[in-house]
């Protein structure tokens, strides 16, 4: 139910927003919905800790080898392990970004939106009094299962 914008709390406005762009359809899903939002939730939060998993001692962090030897490629490894994680071309003209993003998205960081997206099923289960903070974590966790809702 949308209210007058002018008299929303923000949270209550990024709700609105949030829901009304189509960017999830939370509060239409059915008591027995399957999944629920709190199971996609787990999903995601599982799905990141079997891939973090599965890189054994290529935990990270990643760092960039030869930033200043460009143009081609730039090699990605993981810090105490000689492993190479990535590597990735760049026009010379441009510094590495695709390979800083990669080195800023390791297993850590992905370890960290798995306890994120764990908390907040917890939450919503709970309460879904104010679901700003869970509509948001649901929008990460189904792009991380794929989906485009």
């Amino acid at each position: 139910m949308t209210t007058d914008p002018g008299k929303q709390t923000p949270a209550q406005q990024d709700r609105d927003f949030l829901v009304g762009s189509g960017a999830v359809d939370w509060y239409d899903l059915p008591e027995d919905a399957s999944p629920s939002p709190a199971d996609e939730l787990r999903g995601a939060a599982e799905k990141l800790r079997a891939l973090g998993a599965a890189l054994r001692d290529c935990q990270g962090p990643w760092y960039v080898v030869n930033r200043e030897q460009r143009p081609y490629p730039q090699r990605i490894d993981n810090i105490g392990v000689p492993y190479v994680v990535a590597s990735t071309t760049t026009d010379p003209s441009h510094p590495p970004t695709i390979a800083d993003y990669i080195c800023a998205m390791h297993p850590g960081v992905g370890a960290a939106l798995a306890d994120w997206l764990e908390t907040t099923a917890d939450y919503a289960v709970v309460s879904v009094g104010h679901p700003t903070h869970v509509v948001r974590a649901l929008t990460v966790a189904r792009q991380i299962n794929g989906e485009s809702k």
